[in-house]
């Protein structure tokens, strides 16, 4: 007994040593975040203390939360990515790693608004093939280039999978191909916006202002193919 809890307090000092060479943090930080792990999974969240270990690490690294947090703000950082895993059925690490282009674009303000944006597509069905997470890692950057937010972005996808489109990476390469399209400055889409009623160089412009500007002209847009 006396050595297996030797060798399993060895195997807890090798793990915390790896994590702390990975995030590249000192002592005291490092202690901060194991403190962390092992008080989530003492309240139920995670499936070890090295999963949380994990979770807490792949947020770290994708700055979503700050090595420096306390103790409790690290601990909820891996229990509500641990409670957003159980949801989707993803895991917890690649949730975090998969977020932080929509935080480091603007699209959402934190982790926070994320992980809430994905337990709401769960529970409207919006992820039934599992490639949300792929999807908005991928499509962040052209979705602010149009102005959208994340909750901007999911409610389009999530209409357009309604009207039959068969997953969010179709849904989102459509929204992408229109964003190019209607930003293109082309002779093409100028005859475009002509021909849904717009004036073209007033949609030219504002597409090309980006943020609220463009996103207000691409719901206009949307509204005109709609009607067609």
């Amino acid at each position: 007994m006396l050595a297996d809890n030797i060798a399993a307090g060895m195997e807890q000092l090798r793990t915390r040593d790896l994590f702390q060479a990975r995030l590249g943090v000192d002592n005291r930080t490092m202690e901060t975040i194991g403190t962390a792990a092992g008080s989530a999974w003492t309240k139920g969240f995670g499936g070890s203390v090295e999963e949380n270990l994990k979770t807490i690490s792949a947020g770290i690294a994708a700055g979503l939360i700050s090595p420096k947090s306390s103790d409790a703000e690290l601990s909820k950082f891996a229990e509500r990515m641990d409670t957003t895993s159980k949801i989707t059925g993803q895991d917890p690490a690649e949730i975090a790693s998969k977020s932080r282009n929509i935080v480091r674009s603007g699209l959402a303000a934190d982790y926070k608004e994320v992980l809430d944006l994905l337990n709401s597509a769960a529970g409207k069905q919006l992820d039934l093939s599992g490639d949300l997470l792929d999807t908005t890692e991928e499509y962040a950057t052209t979705w602010r280039k149009v102005g959208l937010s994340a909750a901007d972005a999911f409610g389009l996808m999530k209409q357009m999978g309604d009207a039959g489109i068969r997953n969010t990476d179709v849904a989102a390469d459509s929204l992408k191909e229109l964003t190019i399209n209607v930003s293109d400055g082309s002779k093409l889409t100028k005859q475009a916006f002509t021909a849904m009623g717009f004036d073209a160089e007033d949609m030219t412009r504002r597409f090309s202002a980006g943020g609220s500007t463009a996103r207000d002209a691409l719901a206009a847009v949307l509204v005109a193919l709609r009607d067609i």
